[in-house]
């Protein structure tokens, strides 16, 4: 978005246009793209419009489409990614699920890799929670969780988690200094429990808890979580 304008983006396998709203369909741009293996991603960042495709990362100028940066690894795949704080946080790794995979900070305004973390082989979840200066790695074997810096990829604090399942880190969040993790239908799946924890993104130290029913049916019993923002000073 710029100028009060909604830049609108639309994509196929092969191909990326930009549609601003209100131009009555008119096209801004349209670029090659690489998007047979997953969605598109994209996030706005100053005037570019930063985007995760097949094998890369890049920055394209919002007005023009014309390429300001490309992030890419040889033969390697982009399976997941996140920005905040003007950091693109990339998880890249190959085709077979032997091959090594690495997490990548690329520096949102440049392209210029900020820092590489890994292999996490299957140690750690691919998607990587991001936020308040802080990446989140959730573990999928162990039981700690490792808390990084953002911007330098220094380790800063270790949170115990237990084991978070594929389904569990993807509802992972970090809020107000905390990472949050919640870990649903803890009577189904009995290695885990039912509740909701944050741990503090400084320290790792668990800051609160809320235990939840381990009685199947019952209207305790956490089966999702929904992302419903207050105003302001409501309760």
């Amino acid at each position: 978005e710029g100028s009060g304008e909604t830049l609108g983006l639309f994509a196929s396998a092969d191909r990326l246009s930009a549609i601003p709203t209100g131009a009555e369909g008119v096209e801004r741009w349209s670029v090659p793209a690489r998007l047979e293996r997953a969605p598109l991603r994209a996030f706005p960042f100053a005037d570019t419009v930063v985007l995760k495709e097949d094998d890369r990362l890049a920055a394209l100028d919002a007005a023009t489409g014309e390429e300001r940066w490309q992030f890419r690894r040889s033969s390697r795949i982009v399976s997941d990614v996140s920005m905040t704080d003007g950091v693109v946080v990339a998880t890249v790794g190959g085709d077979d699920l032997r091959d090594p995979t690495y997490v990548y900070g690329v520096d949102a305004a440049s392209g210029i890799e900020l820092w590489r973390l890994g292999p996490i082989y299957t140690r750690y979840h691919g998607r990587v929670v991001a936020g308040d200066g802080v990446a989140a790695f959730l573990p999928s074997e162990g039981s700690e969780a490792e808390l990084h810096d953002l911007f330098t990829g220094h380790l800063v604090a270790l949170a115990e988690t237990g084991k978070v399942a594929a389904s569990h880190s993807s509802l992972a969040w970090i809020e107000d200094g905390k990472l949050v993790v919640p870990v649903m239908d803890g009577t189904l799946l009995p290695a885990y429990d039912n509740s909701i924890r944050a741990f503090d993104l400084d320290t790792g130290a668990q800051e609160w808890r809320i235990d939840l029913d381990r009685v199947a049916g019952t209207r305790r019993n956490l089966r999702g979580v929904v992302d419903m923002p207050l105003p302001t000073g409501s309760r």
